[in-house]
């Protein structure tokens, strides 16, 4: 955007500002209405400046123009009650906010959610259509206040109001757009506060808009008033259209195109969808053009192209000046430690004071495996990390890998290279995926499908020994209970992260909850039976509905048509004697079924551990 454009973008806000605000006009002098205008102009130029210019993973060296490169996310929204997805447009922020003020961004990491937040708070100074607000949720973590206080407090600090009577009058005329980036970033012990924040805060200033993004399995799509978007994967003919936008030599492009149309039914194809996935397989491409064989040794590709500085897309080598002594297999020792350490203690992002802090531990693990390993300045290595070799990015102070499945590669790599704790390792992963009664299902079970995958990859031997077979036998053991009642309460608490139930007009009057799903855990382990927990919902739902009561502790009688809800089963004394005989008798039948699966997937876990320990016998034979 240039500098003309927003020299009109600010007025022209301003103006609409007064227009749309008598209230805030109201005993407001000439002299406090030129300073707002005046903290506008300047806060919006800040903004714009910043956002003007992006580096990427492959352009670290030197900034490239925002919109150079920017590929336009879309954003499906499912349409209740009918079988397909619309697709949103985001090119303009008016289509974004088309028909509600409220809105949730579901999308895995990498998929552009926080670039989509860039876009947009650009383009409300383009259309002039609001004061765009943009607030990194993860500072709450770091913050006393609830976020009601925290984004008065930033208002101000902007010199956006001089004071907090201003300040309301702008709020309850609805003249910001509130961009809130990262609701999984929010630490578990806050995770109840914040929601509760962000629900108090939308109540009370509800004209103003709202856009509140998140990674999978959060629940957040639960809050009332919102309409909930998700980050659409690239298409194929999308993947073509970003790589040439990338800025990269056309016969390089090219190629890239044509590796991925030969290994069309490689599962490279299943995450090159997400974009920031496809810009590193762009950055290895021009070292190595096979296309890799398993995702371990993409991202080890990944991380020894960032190390030795070779731009895969300019073809640009040059010898780089690293400020620490460490070689490349020092720095990957480091980052494997560094990674599981983190990875366990939920962080994803984190300040420098934090990167010093694990990585000094991770420098005594490495010494004490190999008491040559040098000596170094922890603020050296994390400069090295995030500038000479790009693994790491950092924004408003905040570090994080470049993508967070290379945090989980290095983190599975670290168990595969440890020699002795296996069993005690995977025994804590096993608890990680259990639900805790007073915490969000996503801090321990959610989002670490890939890590999993990676840990299966890298170590299947032991991956089979200490999680397959402890889950499958316990699966086994909790489903063969007694009686229907006891069947579902196992299945839903082993299964689900909770009901998902209803309440329309018609229901409420006859005090009655109607289910209408139920949510997913986010431990893809459990999709071997997806077809099972399809098939029981499915014959729930024929029961059409539960008694209210049952639902006492989250009924709500709202004037919006339909208001869906999560009940959580864990705490429940859920009872399911609503339920008619032959159709206990069908959940019966499916859940025998099921540990039919069961059984026979542990039966063959066994015999590969008996196979893999007979060749091992057979090979010392022959040394």
């Amino acid at each position: 955007m240039e500098a003309t454009l927003l020299k009109s973008a600010a007025p022209a806000i301003i103006k609409e500002v007064y227009q749309t605000s008598s209230s805030f006009l109201g005993g407001i002098k000439d002299e406090a209405k030129q300073l707002f205008s005046d903290a506008l102009s300047e806060y919006l130029y800040k903004y714009e400046v910043d956002f003007r210019l992006i580096k990427t993973i492959l352009h670290r060296h030197e900034p490239v123009p925002f919109y150079e490169i920017y590929f336009p996310a879309k954003l499906k929204k499912r349409e209740h009650n009918k079988s397909h997805e619309a697709i949103v447009d985001t090119q303009s922020v008016n289509r974004v906010f088309w028909n509600t003020r409220f809105v949730t961004v579901t999308g895995d990491a990498g998929s552009g959610k926080s670039t989509l937040i860039k876009h947009l708070f650009l383009n409300c100074i383009k259309e002039k259509f609001g004061i765009p607000i943009l607030i990194q949720l993860r500072d709450l973590n770091e913050c006393s206040n609830d976020l009601q206080h925290f984004i008065k407090e930033k208002i101000i600090n902007l010199k956006l109001a001089q004071n907090n009577e201003i300040l309301n009058r702008l709020l309850n005329a609805g003249n910001f757009v509130f961009l809130l980036d990262g609701y999984d970033e929010v630490q578990a012990k806050h995770k109840n506060k914040v929601i509760t924040s962000i629900n108090s805060f939308v109540e009370k200033y509800d004209k103003n808009r709202y856009l509140i993004t998140t990674r999978p399995y959060s629940n957040l799509e639960m809050l009332p008033k919102f309409h909930n978007y998700y980050m659409q994967d690239l298409s194929e003919d999308d993947i073509g259209k970003f790589i040439d936008l990338q800025k990269i030599k056309q016969n390089l492009a090219d190629k890239i195109k044509q590796s991925l149309a030969i290994a069309k039914n490689n599962y490279i194809n299943s995450y090159l969808t997400n974009p920031l996935l496809l810009t590193l397989y762009i950055v290895t491409y021009s070292t190595n053009s096979s296309v890799p064989d398993s995702k371990s040794i993409f991202y080890r590709r990944v991380f020894e192209v960032l190390y030795r500085e070779h731009d895969s897309a300019s073809k640009i080598g040059f010898e780089r000046e690293f400020s620490s002594t460490l070689h490349q297999e020092q720095f990957e020792e480091l980052l494997k430690a560094f990674s599981l350490i983190t990875f366990f203690d939920s962080q994803y992002s984190f300040d420098r004071g934090y990167a010093k802090q694990k990585l000094g531990i991770a420098k005594k693990i490495a010494i004490d495996k190999n008491k040559n390993f040098p000596n170094f300045d922890l603020n050296k290595v994390v400069d090295d990390l995030k500038t000479a070799i790009g693994i790491w990015v950092e924004d408003s102070g905040i570090l994080s890998f470049a993508h967070r499945s290379m945090q989980e590669y290095f983190a599975a790599s670290c168990i595969e290279s440890t020699s002795s704790n296996k069993e005690a390792i995977y025994a804590k992963i096993r608890v990680r995926l259990e639900y805790k009664k007073n915490s969000t299902a996503h801090t321990y079970g959610s989002d670490i499908q890939n890590f999993m995958s990676l840990c299966k990859e890298l170590d299947k031997y032991n991956y089979v020994k200490y999680i397959e077979i402890p889950i499958i036998k316990d699966l086994i053991s909790k489903l063969k209970r007694r009686g229907v009642n006891a069947q579902l309460k196992a299945v839903l608490n082993i299964f689900t992260s909770g009901l998902v139930v209803s309440n329309s007009k018609e229901i409420i009057d006859n005090d009655e909850w109607e289910v209408i799903g139920y949510v997913h855990p986010p431990f893809k382990y459990y999709m071997l039976i997806e077809e099972f927990i399809g098939n029981l919902f499915a014959i729930l739902k024929s029961e059409k509905v539960i008694p209210t009561q049952e639902f006492s502790s989250i009924r709500k009688v709202d004037t919006m048509p339909l208001i869906s809800h999560v009940y959580d089963n864990k705490d429940s004394n859920l009872s399911f004697d609503w339920i008619s005989q032959n159709v206990k008798h069908e959940i019966d039948s499916e859940v025998n079924k099921v540990v039919g699966i069961l059984t026979s997937q542990l039966k063959s876990c066994k015999s590969y551990l008996k196979d893999i320990e007979a060749v091992e016998l057979d090979i010392t034979n022959f040394i």
